[in-house]
């Protein structure tokens, strides 16, 4: 069903001049101005939906990737860790605390009138929360993993990755 000429207009009126309600989006969510969520949601959708989902899938393919490559083929002959043990649960919590925290912000900052220092130091707290998670993901990787952090992530663009695999053993 198409919008009549009058009707778009008036959206794209509306979304030019950024006066959208929120509650647009429940009368008309194919709008074009509430196509996304409606008004003052893009942080609750993009952090608080999208990246919690996407940080939660990083600490569980991440480590989980590691350990089928390092310790799979030693369990049952000697101990090995958890999953759950290759990285680092305190630095966990401190980037869960630092991303919801500003996410909290952000989304606040959105729903009512606050000073721009909130919308700042939210903005700070997510980017913090990110660099911790960065942080405790290249560290399980450094710890654990088979090969360096740069190998990893840069692959034949390392000098000496065409031995990606470690000289066999002697018996001497």
């Amino acid at each position: 069903m198409a919008c009549q000429p009058a009707k778009r207009r008036e959206l794209v009126e509306r979304a030019e001049n950024n006066h959208a309600r929120p509650y647009d989006w429940l009368r008309d969510p194919t709008g074009l101005d509430t196509l996304l969520g409606g008004a003052g949601t893009t942080h609750l959708l993009v952090l608080g939906a999208i990246g919690f989902v996407l940080l939660g899938t990083l600490y569980h393919v991440v480590p989980f990737i590691v350990w089928i490559h390092q310790y799979s083929d030693l369990l049952g002959y000697e101990p090995v860790p958890m999953i759950d043990d290759l990285y680092d649960d305190r630095l966990a919590a401190v980037d869960f605390t630092l991303v919801l925290t500003g996410t909290a912000m952000l989304v606040t900052a959105d729903a009512a009138e606050v000073p721009a220092v909130v919308t700042g130091a939210g903005g700070l707290l997510v980017t913090a929360g990110v660099v911790v998670f960065i942080t405790n993901m290249l560290l399980a990787l450094h710890r654990h993993g088979p090969q360096s952090v740069l190998r990893i992530v840069f692959g034949t663009l390392v000098p000496g990755a065409e031995h990606s695999t470690p000289p066999a053993a002697t018996d001497e």
